[in-house]
């Protein structure tokens, strides 16, 4: 029977689970590599040549998985008198003087965090490493005692710069207050943009209604953004205390295109490109101005933001042209030919191909609600109108 491990023990080893991942996973996969160009080799009639490219590659991927088993079994990161020491696969043990370090941080990734150390020599490449290590409370506390948490010490600083801002209160407590209302107050924003964004891409009904909300929520961001004397950022950076309010900037303005391209047909385009650059220097205009004073902006999230300006201005172009299009419709008959169902992650959209209805030469695959898509069968006849459309730009629609 295998006694505990010391709770004091300052070798930390990849975790148990992620040993047995990697034996149980990686290794079939490695002997597959190896075991199936052999099958080949014996019992394929393919070109020699083939199967000796299969077979170098077969055993070049065997490698490969081979290394990714040793090192989980091998990685594993010591804390020594003087510093710490850093094994990974079939390297060299790595030794890290602790006069040596400016300081760590855990960051975030998509399924996991990583522990970065930095080196008070700024030419030196910072030393990055999953944190896949058993016992990851007591490795928190070795490296707090170890190293400087450069994230807490920059959420410090931060915390500091805002208790001494006069911008917002004569003392700390209403500084302290002005802050917790803006996380408030952005904590709503981003709650009331995730449920109009589900709203609108999943059942946008009343239509009017959900395209203006969602062309709402930017200006609301950029007012939070221009009246709150610093509370609230357009953009900050990770783990940052000011709250800020780039998914309320971004999402929507992202979900008003997609709209656009999924519910509108347009037919002529000409009038498009005036009323689309007028509206996109108006929205870029606002947002600039209002996020003018925002001394966290950055260069990047400006140039996401020319991008969404873009979507969000083709977005409303469009529905301003369709929704409030009172021409009389001009009724095409045409026959389906085609029919074809595309599934994603978060929605399902159905198409139908119709033969040529325009002058005997418009044909093209066009999406359409379930319902329509449900009532018409490839051979079946259906009934296609065109509006000239508020903004001069010919649409049509299927009835």
């Amino acid at each position: 029977m295998s006694e505990a491990p010391d709770p004091t023990d300052p070798v930390f080893r990849v975790s148990l689970a992620m040993r047995l991942l990697a034996a149980c996973l990686l290794g079939p996969m490695a002997g597959f590599c190896v075991v199936g160009p052999i099958w080949f080799l014996f019992y394929s009639r393919a070109d020699s040549n083939a199967v000796a490219i299969l077979l170098l590659l077969g055993l070049g991927g065997a490698a490969l998985l081979a290394w990714g088993i040793v090192s989980a079994f091998r990685t594993r990161l010591e804390f020594l008198p003087s510093g710490i020491r850093l094994t990974k696969g079939f390297g060299q043990p790595l030794d890290v003087e602790t006069d040596e370090v400016k300081g760590y941080r855990v960051v975030p990734g998509r399924n996991s965090r990583s522990l970065m150390i930095l080196f008070k020599d700024a030419a030196r490449k910072p030393l990055r490493v999953d944190m896949a290590f058993e016992r990851q409370a007591q490795l928190s506390r070795l490296l707090a005692k170890r190293f400087h948490n450069l994230d807490d010490e920059e959420v410090k600083a931060e915390m500091k710069e805002i208790l001494s801002d006069p911008e917002l209160g004569s003392s700390e407590e209403e500084r302290q207050a002005a802050l917790q209302r803006a996380r408030i107050q952005v904590g709503v924003l981003n709650a009331a943009t995730a449920a109009s964004v589900f709203w609108a891409m999943l059942y946008p009904r009343p239509y009017v209604a959900a395209i203006a909300l969602l062309a709402a929520l930017p200006l609301i961001a950029v007012i939070l953004v221009r009246f709150s004397r610093g509370a609230v950022t357009l953009d900050s950076k990770r783990g940052s205390v000011r709250p800020n309010v780039a998914y309320a900037m971004l999402g929507p303005g992202m979900v008003v295109g997609v709209r656009a391209m999924l519910d509108w047909h347009i037919l002529g385009w000409s009038a498009f490109w005036i009323p689309f650059a007028v509206l996109a220097a108006i929205l870029l205009g606002l947002f600039l101005v209002g996020t003018a004073g925002d001394a966290q902006r950055k260069a990047g999230t400006l140039v996401l933001l020319i991008f969404v300006c873009l979507a969000q201005s083709y977005g409303l172009v469009l529905f301003l042209n369709c929704e409030f299009d009172r021409s009389v419709p001009e009724i095409h008959r045409t026959t389906v030919v085609g029919r074809r169902v595309s599934r994603g992650r978060k929605s399902t959209t159905y198409y139908l191909t119709v033969s040529p209805w325009i002058d005997g030469g418009y044909s093209e695959e066009i999406s359409v609600p379930s319902s329509t898509y449900g009532w018409h069968e490839e051979g079946s006849t259906i009934l296609i109108g065109v509006r000239q459309g508020s903004l001069s730009m010919p649409w049509f629609f299927v009835q």
